[in-house]
């Protein structure tokens, strides 16, 4: 029993980052001919997939020609970017230089995921900077506050 608790667990933690990587996929070209590469190098494609990969015809299917990310998958993105360890190695200018690669949805969602905003003040921002000077006020409040908390604890040690 205990062996297939692992196993389901691991099978969603590697789902969960390949959520995420396909989100990156789709919005990043450079990083979508890398992957495109370490899948082909492994060989863990079926035929239809490694023919479809490494056919060197420019007529691609229309679902692969869109660069738009997957709406469903914002949560997910939102979800894997640490906020605080952007903040802690480039400080607030880290954190905003990896929100503005961010579309806007994006970014509401970051705020949803990691509750920044219980008083609901974003719902009426529109503008993509507003938003992103938003989470970078409240990630520096809570990086603050971690390290006064720290500080106090450290008698401890």
């Amino acid at each position: 029993m205990a062996v297939e608790v692992q196993e389901s667990v691991a099978g969603k933690t590697v789902a969960l980052l390949l959520r995420g990587l396909a989100y990156d996929v789709e919005a990043n070209p450079a990083l979508a001919a890398k992957v495109l590469d370490a899948l082909v190098a492994t060989g863990i494609l079926d035929d239809d997939a490694d023919a479809l990969v490494t056919e060197n015809d420019a007529t691609l299917p229309d679902v692969l020609a869109v660069p738009e990310p997957n709406p469903d998958l914002l949560g997910l993105y939102a979800a894997r970017i640490d906020l605080r360890t952007h903040f802690l190695l480039g400080g607030l200018q880290g954190v905003r230089t990896r929100l503005e690669q961010l579309p806007i949805a994006a970014l509401r969602r970051i705020i949803q995921v990691r509750q920044l905003d219980p008083e609901k003040v974003t719902t009426k921002l529109r503008s993509t900077s507003k938003l992103i000077d938003f989470i970078c006020d409240r990630v520096g409040v809570q990086v603050e506050r971690e390290r006064e908390l720290a500080r106090a604890a450290s008698w401890m040690l």
